[in-house]
C-alpha cells in the first residue's frame, strides 16, 4: 500500500492527502479505518512539520469523522497511539456530530481502545470525569449509545469497573445512568425503547433507577410496553418498576399496551385481567 500512495503522488503530482474519493475520504481516513499503521505513517510523512501532521489529522470527511474517530471505532489502538505523539487531545477531540474517540469506541463494543483511552488520563481524576460525562451533539453518553446499538459490556465496564476504582467516581455512576439526552430519555429508557434486553439487565444491576422519568413522564417500562418488548417488560417488573406510573398525559404502561392491543403485555402489566374473545379477535374484561 506504501508503494501505490507513493507512485500515485508521483504521477498525480499531489501529497497522498489531497485526494478524496466519493465518500469524502482521504488517504489516511482509509488508513485509520484499516489499521494500516506504516501507510498512515507514510501519508504523515509527506508534511515537514508536526503542525501540519496534526492539520492533516484533524480534516473531516463528508460525514464529519475525523481519522483518530474512525481508528477509535475499529479499535486500532497502534493507529491512535501514534496519533498521541503529535499532541493530538483524544479525550477532548470532536467530529462534527459532537463524538469523541471515547464516544465512538462505546457505540462499537471496543473494550480495548476504552480501556486504552481511559489508561491515557492515568490518575488525573478531571480527565477521567470528561471521558465518563463527554456527550455528542444530541446529548448522548457512552451508555445511551451503547443502548442503542447493543453493546452490554460497554455498560459492564464503565459502571461496574471504572466507575468504581475511586470512591470519588461512584457517585459519578448514578449521574451517567441516568443522564438524560436531548429527547429526555436515559440509557435505560433507551434500552427499553429498542429492546436491548442484555443491556437493560446490565443499566439495572449497575444501579439505573427504573422508575426514573423522561421529560414526558414516562418510564422504561411505558417504552417496553408500547413496542411490545416482553423480555423487557418482564425484566423491569421483576427489578421493581411500578405498573401504576402516569405520565404527563395521564396514561399507564397497560393503557400503552392497551391502544397498541398487545395483549402479551397484560399477563405482566395486569395479571388479573382475563382474556376474552370479541370480534376482532381479543379483548379484555
Amino acid at each position: 500500500m506504501i508503494k501505490y500512495l507513493h507512485r500515485l503522488s508521483k504521477a498525480s503530482g499531489k501529497d497522498p492527502i489531497s485526494d478524496v474519493d466519493i465518500s469524502g475520504y482521504t488517504n489516511l481516513h482509509i488508513c485509520s479505518w484499516h489499521g494500516t499503521i506504516e501507510a498512515a505513517n507514510y501519508v504523515l510523512s509527506v508534511y515537514g512539520s508536526n503542525t501540519a501532521r496534526r492539520r492533516a489529522l484533524l480534516r473531516a470527511d463528508r460525514k464529519g469523522h475525523l481519522a483518530p474517530h474512525l481508528a477509535a471505532a475499529r479499535g486500532h489502538i497502534d493507529v491512535l497511539k501514534e496519533m498521541r505523539k503529535l499532541s493530538i487531545d483524544l479525550i477532548e477531540l470532536r467530529d462534527s456530530n459532537g463524538c469523541t474517540p471515547w464516544l465512538f469506541a462505546a457505540q462499537r463494543g471496543q473494550i480495548k481502545t476504552l480501556r486504552w483511552l481511559w489508561s491515557c488520563c492515568k490518575n488525573d481524576t478531571k480527565s477521567r470525569c470528561r471521558l465518563l460525562l463527554s456527550k455528542d451533539r444530541w446529548d448522548q453518553n457512552a451508555l445511551h449509545l451503547a443502548a442503542m446499538h447493543d453493546c452490554p459490556s460497554v455498560v459492564k465496564l464503565i459502571s461496574n469497573e471504572l466507575c468504581r476504582e475511586r470512591d470519588d467516581m461512584t457517585m459519578m455512576n448514578e449521574e451517567i445512568l441516568n443522564m438524560p439526552n436531548v429527547f429526555g430519555m436515559n440509557s435505560l429508557h433507551v434500552a427499553a425503547a429498542k429492546n436491548r434486553l442484555a443491556v437493560l439487565c446490565a443499566l439495572l444491576k449497575a444501579g439505573a433507577r427504573v422508575d426514573e422519568e423522561d421529560s414526558g413522564g414516562s418510564t422504561a417500562l411505558f417504552y417496553a410496553s408500547e413496542r411490545g418488548h416482553v423480555g423487557c417488560v418482564a425484566e423491569l417488573i421483576r427489578s421493581g418498576a411500578s405498573r401504576d406510573k402516569r405520565s404527563k398525559h395521564g396514561l399507564t404502561p397497560l393503557d400503552v399496551a392497551c391502544s397498541e392491543r398487545l395483549d402479551d403485555m397484560l399477563p405482566y402489566l395486569c395479571p388479573e385481567a382475563v382474556l376474552v374473545g370479541d370480534d376482532n379477535g381479543g379483548g379484555v374484561k
